[in-house]
């Protein structure tokens, strides 16, 4: 099980417990890239908010849904059928069986053409539910300002300081999605995932889910897949490629999967996950830190985060694998 971290063992601890909780965070980021987070300061009326909107969402008919529908950005609806995260690895594999709402870049200003050759077109808001817009709004700010605190602790475990981060992350990319596995009331298609297998594109992915049966897996060095449970008041934390650049590859980008739940579970089986993506200002110039103890040799050369993220982001539109049921 990838460890429990307390934020605030961080936050306001005593130095031997902030030094414990950096090594712990140091050591999961090196196995796995993932581990869990409690302690975070969300507000659990403000998540359950964001589930039950997602819900009714969700369970709009297809065609109003589909209004929202934006093909070839990250922003807006993604039907079932549309995506295919483990294209974004080079895999071929059908599409995945879940369908999503996203909204990305909230109170960062969109005058360049740096956003609009990201995709990140505006959305046009839902009118169904009624507090849908009110209650993503107030998560992604919430979500948005607990990244911030995240990336100190990341900063600790590393052993360099905060200022490393700050102006390349002071106009963040970030993305908010909501996401829906339905139930599966007959077998998908040979190889179809709930969500293939993946590394995230940027640099720090928090997930709030639920524990229906069919749940998130992470990959080990040895190449298992484990569990990663949703004890209640715990967010999932993982690390993506571009964090993993950053360290110069000290650590790992999490491999991770959202498997089918399994046959006569006896539960009902829809998920749903809450995911906030924070990435760096898109015309960040990333170059990975000159860290304590590195290896020698050549350095990678320096990447332009937008480009980063565009590149690989695209990959996952691309068609899905011939007989794909949508």
């Amino acid at each position: 099980m990838p460890p429990i971290i307390d934020l605030t063992d961080h936050l306001s601890g005593a130095a031997s417990r902030r030094r414990t909780t950096a090594r712990r965070v140091a050591e999961a980021c090196t196995e796995t890239g993932l581990f869990l987070l409690r302690g975070h300061g969300l507000d659990p009326d403000l998540l359950r908010d964001v589930h039950a909107v997602a819900r009714e969402f969700f369970d709009a008919p297809e065609d109003y849904k589909r209004r929202f529908h934006l093909p070839g950005s990250s922003r807006g609806y993604t039907p079932l059928g549309t995506e295919s995260l483990a294209a974004t690895g080079g895999a071929t594999a059908p599409a995945d069986v879940k369908e999503a709402f996203a909204i990305g870049t909230v109170d960062v200003p969109e005058r360049s053409a740096e956003y609009a050759g990201a995709g990140l077109r505006a959305v046009e808001w839902p009118d169904h539910p009624a507090r849908f817009t009110e209650a993503l709004l107030a998560y992604y700010r919430a979500a948005h300002a607990l990244a911030g605190r995240v990336m100190g602790l990341l900063a600790d475990a590393l052993g360099v300081p905060e200022a490393a981060f700050a102006d390349k992350m002071d106009r963040s990319a970030d993305f908010l999605r909501l996401i829906s596995y339905p139930e599966q009331a007959r077998p998908p298609e040979a190889g179809a995932m709930r969500a293939g297998a993946h590394t995230d594109f940027g640099v720090l992915t928090m997930i709030a889910t639920d524990d229906a049966p069919g749940g998130l897996q992470v990959q080990a060095r040895d190449g298992e897949w484990i569990d990663v449970p949703a004890p209640p008041g715990t967010l999932v934390v993982n690390i993506g490629d571009l964090m993993a650049y950053w360290t110069d590859q000290r650590w790992r980008s999490a491999v991770h999967r959202v498997a089918n739940p399994p046959a006569g579970s006896g539960r009902a089986t829809r998920r749903q996950s809450i995911v906030f993506f924070h990435n760096p200002n898109l015309d960040a110039v990333i170059e990975p830190l000159r860290l304590r103890d590195a290896p020698g040799g050549p350095r990678p050369r320096p990447v332009t985060a937008g480009e980063w993220l565009t590149r690989k982001s695209s990959r996952q539109r691309a068609p899905a694998a011939p007989g794909t049921r949508g």
